[in-house]
């Protein structure tokens, strides 16, 4: 009986449940990550501007081909559209932002990148690509278009 008892108490202790210094580590991570922080809109908008922009530079260099503008969208967890002026799959947000780039342009304002809301869980960034006609009209050509999780834009933030 106090074999079969030593035993059992060995195999307790060599089972003790202990972490590594890694998985402790990871252990962490994961409980930051379920934490619920409150963003303000500033920052939130800012996020979104910073995030946008660096997509938008990916997929302006990928010459519009679908499947790359695809697996960009898909590692930055983002819906990248390339919007003409005459698109009828656009959504309704679209179209008015390129309405409103039009109306600027026309007036001889300067274009710029936008975001918008979509609903209380997603942003729009937009990119207006545009270039003047040879009497130095400024015309736009279209729009890049970057549908965003809000959730995602949080979770891609730096941590204050």
């Amino acid at each position: 009986m106090g074999r079969l008892l030593c035993i059992v108490w060995l195999l307790l202790l060599g089972c003790s449940g202990g972490l590594s210094d890694e998985q402790r580590q990871q252990l962490r991570e994961a409980q930051a990550r379920q934490l619920i922080t409150k963003v303000n809109e500033a920052d939130l908008i800012s996020a979104a501007f910073e995030q946008g922009r660096r997509i938008g530079q990916m997929a302006r260099g990928s010459d519009r081909k679908p499947a790359q503008l695809d697996s960009i969208g898909r590692a930055n967890k983002v819906r990248i559209h390339w919007r003409e002026l005459t698109a009828t799959d656009a959504l309704e947000i679209e179209r008015q932002v390129i309405e409103a780039y039009l109306s600027a342009a026309s007036a001889g304002t300067p274009v710029a990148d936008n975001v918008q809301r979509i609903g209380s869980d997603s942003l729009l960034y937009t990119i207006p690509v545009t270039r003047y006609t040879a009497d130095s009209v400024l015309e736009v050509i279209g729009v890049w278009s970057i549908e965003m999780a809000v959730r995602n834009v949080v979770l891609g933030m730096e941590p204050k």
